[in-house]
């Protein structure tokens, strides 16, 4: 069982954590640099499998950014056609709004137990075996839909803050980058309790 307050403190338990957090959100800023961001979120998705509750060191930028390319494209193909979908379907009015955000929370749902399938083996095929995918999301389901609702509310939450209140934007800029983080790690440790089901 997880201790969720030690959980959520675990990031600033590295002696480097200052450090380590701050290029986060400087990189995450920067267009094209941010993929690398991407790239250490896969890495902390890795640690968490590995049952790890560290921060990465940014060490190996070219690692980070290949990682970072291969998330990229993951997002694009699992929310792309939905996103397509949705500019389509919403000629029809009420019923083709509901029926493409249904679609579109469920690939975006997908996306998370997606990046973690692939980083175990660094294959981003993995990311497509859709029935391997769905049952580790099946195993874990009273843990993951409720962390997967709040990362979605930060991201939400986040930019708003960035945008709307331009004197604090930096905590919104902080925010993205260490739910990011915790939330990355998250899944890696409920992938390792789904794959030991």
């Amino acid at each position: 069982m997880i201790d969720y307050i030690e959980y959520v403190k675990f990031p600033f338990s590295d002696r480097e954590w200052l450090k380590k957090m701050l290029l986060g959100c400087i990189f995450m800023i920067i267009p094209i640099v941010n993929i690398l961001v991407l790239g250490y979120f896969i890495e902390c998705v890795r640690l968490g499998i590995q049952g790890k509750t560290i921060l990465p060191d940014w060490s190996d930028w070219e690692f980070h950014f290949r990682q970072g390319l291969m998330a990229l494209l993951i997002f694009v193909a699992y929310l792309g056609i939905p996103l397509l979908f949705t500019f389509i379907l919403h000629i029809v009015p009420i019923l083709g709004i509901m029926v493409s955000s249904i679609v579109t929370l469920v690939a975006g749902a997908m996306v998370p137990m997606a990046l973690a399938n692939t980083a175990v083996a660094n294959n981003i095929l993995d990311a497509f075996k859709f029935g391997e995918i769905l049952y580790s999301i099946k195993q874990v389901i009273d843990y993951y839909a409720p962390a997967y609702l709040i990362m979605a509310i930060i991201t939400a939450l986040a930019p708003a803050i960035i945008v709307g209140i331009p004197i604090i934007s930096f905590a919104g800029i902080f925010l993205m980058f260490y739910s990011g983080v915790v939330y990355s790690n998250y899944i890696g440790q409920l992938y390792h309790q789904a794959s030991s089901r």
